[in-house]
């Protein structure tokens, strides 16, 4: 899970800002009508490689998803294996507790 979230951390940090400010430079550039001197060709392999970066950010967010389901799931049973434990070691308390005061 720690691999996981420290991937996510990597890509956040320093992919996904740079694609978004190459992004960010092409609509600004729009914007004020310099439409016809960005490079498209150029673009539109960043625009590409954005996408790519978007779909391995939302690969990984499934993967960390999945990941903390699991984690979760393993501390329910492993909290459920216990209470019954607890309960087991109650009932037999009680039980000794009885038999003591019925001697007594």
């Amino acid at each position: 899970m720690e691999k996981e979230l420290f991937r996510v951390h990597m890509f956040v940090e320093d992919e996904f800002p740079a694609a978004l400010l190459s992004f960010r430079d092409v609509v600004a550039k729009l914007r004020i009508g310099a439409g016809r001197n960005i490079d498209l060709k150029a673009r539109h392999q960043e625009l590409e490689d954005i996408l790519k970066d978007i779909d391995g950010a939302m690969a990984i967010k499934a993967n960390v998803e999945k990941t903390i389901e699991l984690v979760n799931s393993s501390i329910r049973n492993k909290l459920t294996e216990r209470s019954i434990e607890s309960q087991r070691r109650l009932q037999q308390a009680v039980w000794v507790l009885t038999r003591l005061s019925v001697l007594l």
